[in-house]
């Protein structure tokens, strides 16, 4: 089963896309002027008239593309460990923090770090101690947080972010 995408006129774009097409094309040798050519039913022979897709192909073609990505759930490992809970919660707590700073909202960002701090020290993973420690130091020593060193804390809270996602791409 065809169906038209659009029939000859029936879309303005169609028609002000050939237009354009018209007025960008080289002039001919036989043309002096620097008018764009008249568009008229003669000169307008090469241009696509009528588009149509063929919806059976089209469904073939998108089963088959919903089947491969119902696949992929088969290729998804999940796991839950309650002992990384306090880094979930401090990976959130910096996005909050984050997003209050950029609202100017100083003392909810100042919060939001003062608890993901907290997480951190709760983290008893020790592959990462000495690192959630001095993670956990430097977000003390930025409060309270203020107007005065916005892009600063922006830029580190972003760093201590990566930081704790990447702690979670090592479990893996």
């Amino acid at each position: 089963m065809n169906r038209p995408l659009y029939a000859e006129l029936d879309n303005t774009a169609v028609l002000s896309l050939a237009v354009k097409r018209r007025s960008h094309a080289p002039a001919h040798a036989t043309n002096t002027s620097t008018a764009p050519p008249a568009l008229t039913p003669r000169s307008n022979v090469s241009q696509v008239t009528y588009l149509a897709i063929d919806l059976d192909k089209v469904k073939v073609r998108l089963e088959a593309a919903t089947d491969s990505l119902a696949r992929i759930g088969n290729n998804l490992i999940e796991t839950t460990v309650s002992a990384d809970e306090p880094l979930l919660t401090a990976r959130q707590d910096l996005v909050l923090a984050q997003n209050a700073l950029k609202a100017d909202h100083y003392p909810t960002a100042s919060s939001d770090l003062q608890q993901a701090s907290a997480s951190l020290k709760k983290y008893a993973n020790a592959s990462h101690s000495a690192e959630r420690q001095r993670m956990a130091a430097d977000i003390d020593s930025s409060m309270p947080v203020g107007s005065n060193r916005d892009s600063e804390l922006s830029t580190k809270i972003d760093g201590w972010w990566s930081s704790v996602t990447n702690w979670f791409s090592q479990h893996a």
